[in-house]
């Protein structure tokens, strides 16, 4: 089996067991074989060579997050963002990579203090047209969720596109508990 590149083989025995082989072997014949072979085999080592690789400088790696990693994280966390992305085409950009640049425009001028610096950025884009889309709404409008309640014939007609479902869950569990709670008449039904 011969050792290719790549192979770990070559990491297997030493160098003066490699030679004895290959010499058993007839691969090298005993008039070419090298000058320190007898020396070798009269006189071993005390201790056998190891073959060891060196080891590279892990810390000299490029980083591969960039500054905006983090602001683009935190975007698609707080975000979600259902476009499409036509990577052929490279004048076009993104929603979050526009929302970097208006934040690094921001971080730029120095008005705006650092810790309210996502916020007037959110409040900048949406001036400018974007439609953003919260993931999970954000903590100030948590209590001022509403429902658009249109009353046909006995049914509510809701507007779900706001709600999670968890929240529906809540409230189907509130209209049982309302509907079979007791002094309602079911009181007085024998069971």
């Amino acid at each position: 089996m011969a050792a290719g590149p790549g192979s770990r083989l070559d990491r297997l025995g030493t160098i003066f067991q490699k030679t004895r082989d290959l010499i058993r072997s007839g691969a090298l014949t005993p008039e070419n074989k090298p000058v320190w072979y007898d020396v070798v085999a009269a006189f071993p080592p005390i201790r056998e060579p190891h073959y060891q690789q060196k080891q590279e400088n892990i810390h000299n790696e490029r980083n591969l997050l960039y500054p905006e990693d983090n602001l683009r994280a935190k975007f698609y966390q707080t975000f979600r963002q259902g476009e499409v992305v036509d990577l052929t085409d490279e004048e076009t950009q993104t929603v979050s990579q526009r929302f970097i640049e208006e934040h690094s425009e921001l971080e730029r001028d120095g008005v705006v203090p650092i810790n309210k610096l996502f916020d007037v950025t959110v409040d900048t884009m949406k001036e400018k047209g974007y439609q953003l889309k919260y993931r999970s709404r954000p903590q100030d409008e948590v209590g001022k969720w509403e429902r658009k309640v249109q009353s046909k014939r006995d049914h509510e007609a809701i507007d779900l596109s706001n709600m999670r479902l968890s929240d529906m869950i809540k409230d189907a569990i509130k209209h049982q508990e309302n509907t079979s709670s007791p002094g309602n008449g079911d009181d007085n039904e024998p069971r």
